[in-house]
């Protein structure tokens, strides 16, 4: 086991002043990661004409819809995802935000660049049994497609949203965001705007100007995931995914009740309605891969069934675009992209080139997404499985030294409740601050090989040493 704080600021350092904290995490874990965000408070700004004259990158401009850029809510908007994308980027222009996405966006170019060149010389060395090859490994695949289960992912529609709205039923029709600096989750009438979680409130303000904010209530969220996921295991076993979804293997309760896939689903989704006054989108499928994107066809508040034939997943699957495929993150979509692959149809056209990459992408996995496989598996995770636990804060960006230090013994609050919680000891603390300019500074410690850190005053004592 190893412990992991990981202490997320945005920091101006007092001997650097153009950089200060303004976020904190940590992280107790046996490998310790933690990701820590935080966002600059600005105030709305209308699009302005740029004195001069840029043309952003197609890429850059993808990326400035931020990583939920295919949320649920987000279409049949008011506006286009290009215009969105317009209005941030003009919106952003002279903060450290866009110059931090340019730099990511040059970053991932460099790496596409030099993709490209490894293809090309791979090419010039084809020996022309590239595409037979491709083949046999996509045959040995089929042979492991399973069709005998009924996989569910259930998935609360805008849940955090939601459990505010429960608690405070004036804010029903309203366009609302939850989370401090940045979003965790808007409400469907802030998505109509192009609000979206993980977007900076400053960036959500551009968009949708009378958005309220508010702060998150973790126990609020946790009692509303206890109570959806004691219904789900009436259905199967389950096994969460998040606080807002979970995965369910409804195999037999289908066959003991008689009832099509269909019907147990709407049953369930009837009952955490009926029981806690939220709404559950679902997808079901023979596996895991499948069912996840089918729960976003029919959002919110529906279902999407996909017959259990090999037939039928792949049909499913082949137009979708590659970034709706769960494991396919931005930076993976564009190099992907680079190549030429747009949607999961791609995958098989290009097999050829993708085998000649096989040592550069995950090869294999792909053909596996190609063909709409995945696992079956449903278990709820032991809690000796967990390798870390962290704790994080977004806060205004500062250099005073007093405050940072009281951030930290803050989180160290928080992370140290959940480990005794767990009966949890880690060997390794870790914390990571991410400055106002989005540069992130790592650093860890592990006091020796059999000292176990759990303590409130263990985590604060060697935070307050890496800080």
């Amino acid at each position: 086991m190893s412990a992991s704080d990981a202490s997320r600021a945005r920091t101006r350092s007092p001997r650097v002043k153009s950089r200060s904290p303004s976020a904190t995490a940590w992280t107790l874990g046996r490998a310790a990661k933690t990701t820590a965000t935080t966002a600059h408070h600005h105030e709305s700004v209308p699009i302005r004409e740029s004195k001069r004259f840029e043309v952003p990158s197609e890429t850059l401009m993808k990326r400035m819809g931020g990583p939920s850029d295919g949320k649920a809510g987000l279409s049949g908007g008011f506006r286009t995802e290009e215009e969105i994308n317009q209005i941030l980027y003009e919106g952003s222009k002279g903060s450290k935000f866009l110059e931090d996405q340019k730099r990511r966006d040059k970053d991932t170019q460099a790496k596409v660049d030099k993709l490209r060149g490894i293809l090309a010389k791979k090419l010039l060395e084809a020996r022309g049994n590239e595409e037979a090859c491709a083949d046999a490994i996509l045959a040995q695949l089929e042979e492991t497609r399973d069709l005998s289960r009924v996989i569910t992912l259930v998935d609360a529609d805008a849940f955090y949203a939601a459990c505010h709205q429960l608690e405070d039923p004036s804010l029903a029709g309203t366009a609302f965001g939850v989370g401090g600096g940045m979003l965790t989750t808007a409400s469907y009438e802030a998505r109509r705007y192009g609000c979206r979680s993980a977007m900076p409130l400053f960036l959500a303000k551009l968009l949708c100007p009378h958005i309220k904010s508010l702060s998150l209530k973790p126990e609020l969220y946790t009692r509303a995931s206890k109570a959806i996921f004691s219904i789900l295991e009436k259905y199967g076993p389950i096994a969460p995914a998040s606080l807002d979804e979970a995965y369910a293997d409804m195999t037999d309760y289908c066959a003991n009740e008689g009832v099509t896939p269909a019907e147990a689903v709407a049953r369930m989704r009837a009952e955490v309605y009926e029981t806690t006054g939220l709404t559950v989108s679902a997808g079901v499928s023979p596996n895991k891969t499948l069912s996840k994107i089918a729960a976003d066809i029919n959002k919110p508040n529906g279902q999407f069934v996909i017959d259990p034939t090999a037939e039928a997943c792949q049909a499913f699957i082949r137009d979708k675009p590659l970034r709706k495929c769960y494991g396919i993150g931005r930076v993976t979509e564009m190099l992907l992209n680079g190549l030429g692959l747009k949607t999961v149809g791609d995958i098989y056209k290009h097999r050829c080139r993708l085998y000649l990459m096989r040592d550069h992408l995950p090869f294999r996995w792909l053909l596996s997404l190609y063909l709409g496989l995945g696992s079956n598996s449903v278990k709820r995770a032991k809690r000796g499985d967990r390798k870390s636990y962290g704790a994080e804060k977004t806060f205004h960006p500062t250099s005073d030294r007093t405050e940072l230090d009281n951030m930290i013994k803050r989180i160290a609050k928080s992370l140290a409740k959940d480990v005794a919680r767990s009966e949890f000891s880690g060997r390794t603390i870790t914390l990571s601050i991410k400055h106002d300019n989005f540069q992130r500074v790592t650093r860890a410690h592990t006091p020796g090989r059999n000292i176990w850190i759990h303590s409130y005053q263990d985590m604060v004592k060697y935070g307050l040493e890496l800080l």
